[in-house]
């Protein structure tokens, strides 16, 4: 069943081929949409069928831009879980808290559900080697997929990216390119050097095919909830086109009478980079560079996300949703607060806390509203920020009363604890 037909360009809406190998609009260079056929999709659509298949994004591979089966690059990917957080959600003044923890994908974060498009449309294509530039979720992730696959991989990190993360990449067999520069400077090297390399298929920001992946976060929720959706969905935002695809998720699942009504979206960037926070506020419709600082939330410090920030902007705008900045301080609280739900997040996935936080005290979110907030990395991907809130204890004597002694006084301090 052929159901992705051709590739659209968001700015001329102009319509290609899907047999040809593009990656930008040839006529205005603009970012390129895969198109589907959703009647022939709705005709054959059934819950029930999709429920038996394996558990992966590619339950979903009618709504994929994949046409051969065999080309499917996975590690298991998606489907990750839906957790309703009581403890948080009343220390938060909510009674429907839901947090998506994509940080137990495969290498830690949500890049896992795009690469494993990406990697598969390269192999569709009959590329052999696989780029990009990363903060180092990216990176990880395509360095899995791309020895899954047998490709050669080239990742550019900069040089402030978490050790965890590049001795990740080294350990799935990725050829990693350190660079003294910061995120933004990154960018602007790697698409130089991209031009330059005809025979790499980059799965950077502005890849046609790889952010697909984001839109099964729709299709898990609606899953999830028997067919019903979220009041409010929280996303961290960088160039954020995991936002946007979500939303197209939620746009199709409604254009097939799946869903009744659309959940609002919510941008959450730092404040030391919120780009898109910034154009939201100010009510323009096009996201414009800021001057950014180190941020702790190091997979959000992107600048100027051009085009992919402005898709972001628009999804917020049409789902009548937020885009709402955080302060360190505040990352660092929405960490602290994951991890009294047993949920160990990196500092660019706990910023939804925070944000939904400040929705609940202004007012914006009501106290019965179903809220998903979602994480999107594992907090082994960057232990500085966790170093900075806890201190390894001094080892005690082999000494088994004084550890009894020890234990027991913890125990009576800890009397009041919350326990759950």
């Amino acid at each position: 069943m052929e159901t992705y037909v051709s590739l659209s360009c968001v700015n001329c809406r102009s319509t290609f081929s899907k047999s040809e190998d593009l990656f930008r609009c040839p006529n205005c260079s603009g970012l390129l949409d895969p198109q589907y056929n959703y009647d022939l999709i709705k005709k054959y659509f059934d819950w029930k069928k999709i429920r038996a298949r394996p558990r992966s994004i590619w339950r979903w591979y009618e709504l994929l831009p994949i046409e051969k089966v065999d080309s499917i690059v996975s590690l298991g990917e998606g489907d990750t879980p839906l957790m309703k957080c009581k403890s948080l959600g009343t220390r938060l003044g909510l009674e429907n808290l839901f947090i998506k923890n994509d940080g137990l994908n495969p290498t830690g974060s949500l890049k896992d559900r795009s690469i494993s498009v990406g990697v598969s449309k390269a192999r569709e294509l009959g590329y052999k080697t696989v780029a990009c530039d990363s903060s180092g979720n990216k990176a990880a992730s395509i360095s899995a997929y791309a020895s899954r696959a047998g490709l050669l991989c080239f990742v550019f990190c900069p040089i402030s990216t978490p050790t965890q993360k590049l001795l990740q990449i080294l350990a799935y067999g990725g050829q990693l390119l350190l660079v003294d520069t910061d995120r933004n400077g990154l960018m602007t090297l790697f698409s130089e050097l991209r031009r330059r390399k005809k025979d790499w298929y980059d799965l950077g920001l502005h890849n046609p095919f790889r952010h697909e992946g984001s839109k099964t976060y729709a299709y898990e929720i609606v899953e999830v909830f028997d067919g019903d959706v979220p009041d409010w969905i929280l996303h961290p935002a960088g160039g954020s086109m995991s936002l946007s695809k979500n939303w197209k998720g939620f746009k199709e699942l409604k254009k097939m009478d799946l869903i009744e009504k659309m959940p609002k979206l919510v941008g959450v960037q730092p404040e030391i980079c919120a780009p898109i926070v910034r154009a939201y506020k100010t009510e323009s419709d096009i996201v414009t560079p800021v001057k950014s600082g180190p941020t702790i939330a190091g997979g959000l410090s992107i600048s100027n996300p051009g085009e992919a920030g402005n898709l972001t902007l628009q999804a917020i705008r049409e789902s009548e949703g937020k885009a709402i900045s955080v302060s360190e301080v505040e990352i660092l609280w929405g960490m602290q607060e994951l991890g009294r739900e047993g949920i160990f997040a990196e500092p660019s996935g706990a910023v939804t806390i925070p944000a939904l936080r400040r929705m609940v005290q202004s007012g914006i979110v009501k106290k019965l509203d179903r809220v998903v907030c979602i994480v999107t990395g594992s907090g082994f991907k960057d232990l500085r920020a966790i170093e900075r809130q806890v201190a390894i204890p001094k080892p005690f004597p082999a000494e088994i009363s004084l550890l009894d002694e020890i234990t027991e006084e913890y125990s009576r301090n800890s009397s009041g604890r919350d326990m759950r």
